[in-house]
């Protein structure tokens, strides 16, 4: 099952003071926790059950569907929450908007969701059928009130049984001519985490949900992307304008979804194409695959642009670093060769600190002729920092964009943990975020709708160099800058920003004299340092803990 994503928040919300912030006229403020105003979120809780939220939908109405499933002391079962445009709950779906799914199953987990033809909505994921401990995958078919298609499969619905002992749908992708392009992981062996090997795979129906046996071999691709590597799990699936599938994702030793450089498979990250009918794109590549050179790692996003251009995005390390964790971005022109006009040779492999520790995109969008990337604060352990990332189509970091390219959204609230899954775009000034978020063990779906600003672009990104600051960590109030290290210049711009982005001290800096700041103003906790001249920029990091 695709790892969960953790955020701790601790006590208020914080975000990068800039024009892109939550949408203020947007959501239930009160729902989130129901005790502190939150603007630009709506949570919603199924009765005390536990709930969690894979997919966001905006339907043509412009009304905007949650999908996922929620879990009760008798199992889970497949569920919605219906929002009006402005956030607030659809009461004519139920309570809070909400939407169970009671299929008949014990366990009925939703993993995924899309848009069909003429309103209905495909809901994926996986089941565990009555006497049989192993799951299966699951695919219904609804309107936007929950109601099942009796016309598709079995009354609604359709299981898929593999040659597998787990399976599970992570990917829909619906076709122009009503046929459902369906993907996901199939695991052999006792378990995802240890599992003999496990393979991605990508099968085609009907409209009626009949598998189509004219696709792949008897209606299935079953791909691993390294033989030397057990387990081959999927990242993103996207088709082209020429129908033409793209998928892509990471390959590991053993334990499936780790990622702390050992468990990951020492291969480079490759993308598979295949045609309509699902054969081996030979014009791709070599033979339908690209592997993208000095990518360790994994995959997690795609984005194919009007042209065929193909952007894949994810966390790679790094091996002349100790810390092994890099945002990567790479472009592809429709042939698989890297664009050149991107990046370094079509590559981005990048330390951007996130919060905490580096970056790990999970979603791509195109606002703004930006590249905008999903991330969460590092690729294991807890996060306490999501938000976004900001590129300009060329791949440098648009520092225009947020705090220097990255918009931080951190909710300090006491013992909740949060998890992103969906990143989707509403016009060209606003996007939203999704998943569910969690306290004490209870989780509830959640929505967050921030605005864009349309400014000015930055196509120069300054040269990143770091210097020493002293003492750190600081138990008073001077702190020291050693500038023996930096190059001359006239004066250089201070600013101190806390680990939300915020900007809590600016002055101007003489290099010719020892220079001290005066810090007492500033609480105990984490910081930035950031010292600017020109087009170069110094970072280094500031703990201040002074005793109570």
């Amino acid at each position: 099952m695709r790892y969960i994503i953790v955020l701790l928040f601790v006590c208020k919300i914080c975000i990068d003071l800039t024009a892109q912030v939550p949408d203020s006229t947007f959501g239930v403020p009160l729902s989130f926790e129901g005790t502190t105003y939150f603007p630009g979120i709506t949570a919603c809780d199924f009765e005390g059950r536990k709930d969690r939220a894979f997919s966001l939908l905006q339907l043509d109405d412009g009304k905007i569907m949650l999908a996922g499933y929620t879990r009760g002391s008798e199992g889970n079962d497949f569920a919605l929450v219906r929002l009006l445009p402005n956030g607030q709950y659809d009461e004519t779906a139920g309570p809070q908007g909400q939407v169970r799914l009671d299929l008949g199953f014990q366990n009925d987990s939703c993993l995924v969701a899309s848009k069909y033809q003429s309103g209905q909505i495909l809901m994926g994921g996986c089941v565990t059928l009555s006497g049989q401990s192993r799951y299966v995958n699951l695919l219904i078919r609804i309107d936007s009130d929950g109601n099942l298609d009796m016309s598709f499969g079995n009354n609604g619905q359709v299981i898929v049984d593999l040659d597998a002992t787990h399976e599970m749908i992570t990917k829909i992708l619906p076709q122009s001519d009503g046929k459902i392009i369906i993907a996901g992981n199939a695991c052999y062996g006792p378990s995802f985490d240890f599992s003999d090997s496990t393979s991605v795979f990508v099968g085609r129906l009907f409209p009626d949900g009949q598998t189509d046996s004219t696709f792949g071999v008897n209606g299935f691709i079953y791909r691993r992307y390294n033989q030397n590597c057990k387990v081959s799990l999927l990242g993103d699936i996207l088709t082209d304008n020429n129908n033409r599938i793209v998928f892509t994702g990471a390959s590991y030793d053993w334990h499936t979804g780790s990622f702390q450089g050992v468990d990951a498979c020492d291969n480079n990250i490759e993308v598979c194409r295949y045609l309509p009918d699902g054969q081996d794109d030979i014009s791709f590549g070599d033979n339908g695959k690209v592997e993208i050179p000095f990518s360790e790692g994994r995959a997690n996003a795609l984005n194919i642009d009007e042209s065929g251009k193909i952007l894949i995005a994810g966390i790679v390390t790094h091996q002349l670093e100790s810390d092994p964790y890099y945002t990567f971005i790479a472009r592809l022109l429709p042939n698989g060769v890297p664009d050149s006009t991107f990046g370094i040779d079509g590559l981005v492999n990048k330390y951007i600190a996130g919060g905490f520790s580096a970056s790990e995109p999970l979603g791509i969008l195109r606002l703004n002729n930006r590249i905008i990337l999903g991330y969460i604060d590092e690729p294991s352990g807890d996060h306490l920092i999501f938000g976004l990332i900001g590129f300009t189509n060329e791949g440098i970091l648009d520092t225009t964009f947020g705090a220097f390219g990255v918009l931080s959204l951190n909710t300090w609230y006491f013992w909740t943990l949060y998890n992103i899954h969906s990143y989707s775009q509403i016009d060209s000034s606003s996007l939203f975020i999704a998943g569910y978020y969690r306290v004490f063990g209870h989780d509830n779906m959640m929505v967050i709708k921030i605005k864009l600003n349309d400014g000015t672009i930055s196509t120069t990104e300054p040269d990143v160099q770091e210097f020493k600051i002293f003492p750190n960590p600081i138990f008073g109030d001077l702190l020291y800058l050693d500038l023996s290290s930096v190059k001359p210049a006239n004066n250089f711009h201070l600013s101190i920003w806390n680990i939300c982005g915020i900007l809590d001290l600016s002055e101007d800096i003489n290099i010719n004299e020892q220079p001290q700041v005066d810090v007492s103003r500033l609480t105990n906790g984490i910081y930035f340092v950031e010292l600017v001249a020109e087009n170069t920029r110094f970072l280094s990091k500031l703990i201040i803990q002074r005793k109570p």
